[in-house]
This record gives C-alpha cells, structure tokens and sequence, in this order.
C-alpha cells in the first residue's frame, strides 16, 4: 500500500495503472500483478534485448494511448515512470525482499 507524504498521488497513479491495464498492458505483460514495484524517478537504462521483447506494435500503442488518452498528461508521464520496470525486466522478476523505495 502506498504511504508516506506522497500517498495520494501513488494511489492516484496505481489507480491509472489499474485503468490502463487491460488495454495497454496485459496483452504483452499478462495479469496485472497484486503488487506493483517501482524505483524513483524515470531516470533508467535497458538492454537492447529488453527493449526488442515486446514488438514495436506494442510501442505504437503506447504512444497512441498517450496521445489520445482522457487521463491528463502529467499522470499519464506518471503511469509510464512507474512501469518501466514492468516493461523491460525480465518475466517473473521479484524484488529482493528487503528492497525499499529509494525515495
């Protein structure tokens, strides 16, 4: 569960990531998973194997998506720092159990 100073706005953006999902998302990641992992900020580098897992149709999409959705652009930037993660791990990545959020 989120908490913390930033509560409101984490909820808020798992709550566009659970909107988001079934038509971004599920097609190339599966289910949505019970819990969501994240690091700060959108500050990252992948592999270009990561990056060729999924096919550019699922890129395109994405763009689409962010082009035309209703959800305002700042949230929409949110949904994407927070599943970059999701993206390009490897499947059926977990987290070190003691991980923590950087910030």
């Amino acid at each position: 569960s989120a908490r913390g100073p930033n509560s409101s706005a984490r909820r808020e953006t798992y709550l566009d990531i659970k909107k988001a999902w079934p038509t971004l998302f599920e097609r190339h990641l599966g289910t949505m998973p019970e819990r969501l992992y994240a690091d700060c900020c959108a500050q990252f580098a992948v592999t270009r194997t990561a990056i060729l897992r999924h096919p550019r149709e699922f890129y395109l999409a994405c763009y689409d998506w962010l082009m035309l959705s209703d959800i305002p652009a700042f949230r929409t930037g949110r949904i994407f720092e927070q599943m970059w993660r999701q993206i390009f791990s490897d499947p059926g990545w977990e987290p070190d159990p003691n991980w923590k959020l950087p910030c």
